[in-house]
């Protein structure tokens, strides 16, 4: 029974295989979860179930391409071998060809199912690291990386025990090699017989094995077995097969990440990545998302409109502006909003000195996606890389060049060809001075992103105690980022010791992380420090945010909500610091729910600039900022839409017919200043009709962002017509 003997074999090669995939799911799930978990014992096992049949189908999948390709080259091999038997030469000629095909067909065999092992498991180890960081499974973004490898293998070789690792890596390619060859070609002695010794009728016991033709029994199998096949790949005993959307079944997001495979995760981003709008496709999401933003549903379906100004009568002799983007300085972690752990006295500080904007998020994580976004004001939902990447999208009009008046600086302290930020920076901001590592000639490399914040801090003061002209500069800093060094001068800086448990129960994943965010922090502080010796000081709009926050997963200060619902990667700070701002609002908070697109508006009409805004941004203090129902923020998978309204979350897809879920919590703004959280709601509810129509402003926005996106250009952006309060425009 031929077939027999090749269904032993694929049984044996899927063993491996699916023993492969479970060893690593084990992996992250003890990596990952966590043991406190209120997650019912029923939801747990659900997870696994979906998770293990998201493997089963990437195994078959696989399988299935080689048995179509096996079967090929063994119709090949049959058909030659019943050519010509008349013709004993030519029938001798075509045995050693055979016999030359079958061993090296065999080998060819054995390199199939070997490299598909190592590139599973490559995948799953990327995975691994890029969820450690993220809390998001692998999506088709990891093809961005591919766009600047250098800085991406960089950081790895940084960040990482590359000398456990590569070894490792070596030593799994031998067992993978081994395996195959011991464990699923058994008659291993048969593969090192020389072309003479391999005899006509000995059959090499391998997968999918060269033999005769089937036969009518064998044929019959075969079908049945196509059929089980398909059904692994279906996986349901349903019209539709299994989905994403099965692996997003409860309120608990480390269950419903780790149902995914990510294997699949990247292929369906990857689809969902290359979906786009047109304007006749987004007409209806245009008129919601227009009376989102307090516009005249008639007005420009490019959503562009004068900036109303609202200026503070104090701040008139206020010409400077100082963006300072603090790398990953997450709401949670900071003194001012709770965190216990006294990481960040100098941003403390400063908060009491400020407006604190308490209620603030970013869209998504990411620091490219999050510049592009402050450029903008639109959200970088260019899934497959980021907009900053695509050529298509780079050309974009922005509200910093409403401030004509000012010299535009951007200080980055490595360099800018990083996520192709230059194209952004440099094709979008008027006459910018872009100053990147190699224009600070005094200042030592610290590792992958160039020199140390403090040494960009003080490039940047340097620099800005030169100009004469009111400026807007923008100030990159990228120290608390992975592999977290701590350069050789650090202008009294000291390192803390901390206790592992501290680390554990506050987020942090190491003392070098712990003590990379006390660093930034204090960089911060000296800047300051040297900015009110300044004679620019007294005339500078100093504002302070971050790119994106970081994951937390056992984080005692948190409530269940913020953490369940990504809320340490969405919350971040939004500072706004003047000496020259009135006295009410200095120490004081905003509880405005608001999201980064809102910043250039917000600072634009405090400081009275007039100009065009074609954003999805409002001013925080204007009442439209006030009134709107909620803030757009990315979700992932088959609930890519979050909609927020400072109180609850809804999920849900692209359509309405897909699914949505909502979380309700109370006191938002309140959950990060006590310790004990276990009164904060997190109460998944019914989807009402008021449920559905939150749904409907988040998709919404989707598509409109995704249509804007590629509709922002400065050549259409300022060629539209504005009449507002007797202001007619035609420029950029």
């Amino acid at each position: 029974m031929n077939f027999a003997k090749d269904l032993k074999l694929l049984i044996k090669s899927y063993v491996v295989f699916f023993t492969v995939f479970f060893i690593h799911r084990i992996v992250f799930w003890f990596q990952f979860h966590d043991p406190k978990s209120d997650a019912a014992l029923s939801l747990k096992l659900n997870s696994w179930w979906v998770g293990l049949r998201f493997d089963v189908r990437i195994i078959t999948l696989y399988f299935l391409v080689g048995l179509i390709i096996f079967a090929l080259v063994r119709s090949s091999i049959k058909f030659s071998t019943g050519l010509l038997n008349k013709d004993k030469s030519k029938n001798e000629f075509l045995s050693n060809k055979n016999s030359l095909v079958q061993r090296y067909y065999q080998k060819f065999q054995i390199f199939y199912l070997s490299m598909g092992l190592l590139f599973f498991t490559t995948v799953f180890w990327v995975d691994i690291g890029n969820y450690s960081y993220l809390e998001e499974r692998l999506t088709s973004k990891i093809f961005a990386l591919l766009a600047s490898p250098d800085i991406a293998l960089g950081m790895v070789a940084q960040s990482y025990p590359m000398y456990i690792i590569i070894p490792a890596l070596v030593f799994v390619i031998w067992l993978f090699y081994f395996v195959t060859s011991k464990l699923i070609f058994s008659d291993f002695s048969l593969r090192l017989k020389s072309k003479d010794e391999l005899k006509s009728n000995d059959t090499p016991k391998s997968f999918f094995a060269i033999h005769q033709a089937y036969n009518k029994k064998d044929a019959l199998k075969f079908t049945l077995s196509f059929f089980i096949i398909a059904f692994l790949i279906h996986s349901k005993l349903s019209q539709y097969p299994l989905r994403w959307s099965e692996a997003y079944f409860s309120k608990n997001h480390y269950l419903n990440q780790f149902a995914l495979n990510p294997v699949q995760n990247i292929f369906d981003t990857y689809k969902f990545a290359k979906s786009s709008f047109s304007l006749e496709s987004v007409k209806e999401d245009l008129s919601i998302v227009k009376q989102e933003l307090g516009l005249d549903p008639a007005s420009s379906d490019l959503l562009v409109r004068l900036q109303k100004s609202n200026p503070i009568p104090e701040l008139k002799d206020v010409k400077n502006v100082v963006v300072i983007m603090m790398e990953s300085l997450a709401a949670f972690k900071l003194g001012a909003y709770g965190g216990p752990l006294q990481t960040t006295p100098n941003f403390d500080e400063l908060a009491r000195e400020s407006l604190l904007f308490e209620n603030f998020h970013v869209i998504q994580s990411g620091t490219a996606a999050s510049i592009f976004c402050f450029i903008t004001s639109i959200p970088d939902l260019n899934e497959e890389e980021t907009a900053s990447r695509n050529p298509l999208v780079v050309d974009q009009h922005t509200m910093i060049n409403n401030f004509v008046d000012h010299e535009k600086y951007y200080f980055i302290g490595g360099d800018a060809n990083w996520g192709n930020i230059r194209g952004v920076i440099k094709n979008n901001i008027n006459d910018v001075h872009l100053l990147e590592e190699k224009d600070f000639k005094t200042a030592s490399k610290t590792d992958i992103w160039g020199i140390s914040d403090l040494e960009l801090f003080k490039q940047a003061h340097q620099k800005l105690e030169t100009l004469d002209k009111p400026f807007f500069a923008f100030i990159q800093t990228a120290g608390y980022h992975r592999p977290y060094t701590i350069p050789r001068v650090t202008d009294g800086f000291e390192m803390k010791d901390i206790s592992d448990e501290d680390l554990k129960n506050y987020g942090f994943e190491s003392k070098d992380e712990f003590n990379a965010l006390r660093f930034s922090d204090h960089a911060l502080g000296q800047f300051m420090k040297l900015a009110k010796t300044s004679k620019y000081y007294d005339k500078t709009l100093f504002v302070v945010y971050a790119d994106h926050g970081l994951r937390s997963y056992n984080q005692i200060q948190l409530s269940q909500f913020y953490k369940t619902n990504f809320f340490p990667v969405y919350h971040i700070p939004f500072l706004i610091h003047s000496p020259a701002l009135p006295k009410n609002l200095k120490g004081s908070r905003d509880s405005t729910l608001g999201y980064q697109p809102d910043m250039l508006p917000t600072i634009q009409s405090m400081l009275g600039v007039e100009g065009i805004n074609s954003s999805f941004g409002l001013d925080l203090r204007s009442e439209e900022a006030k009134n709107r129902k909620g803030i757009f923020l990315r979700g992932s998978g088959a609930l890519p839409v979050r909609f927020f309204d400072g109180q609850r979350v809804v999920s849900s897809g692209i359509d309405d017919n897909m699914e949505i879920k909502s979380f309700k919590t109370e006191n938002f703004v309140e959950q990060l200043k006590s310790i004990s959280k276990d009164s904060y709601l997190n109460q998944e509810e019914e989807i009402t009709d008021e449920i559905k129509a939150k749904a409907r402003i988040g998709q919404a926005y989707l598509k409109t962002i995704k249509y804007k996106l590629k509709n922002n250009q400065k050549s259409k952006v300022g060629h539209e017509k504005i009449e507002d309060n007797g202001f007619s425009s035609v420029k950029n």
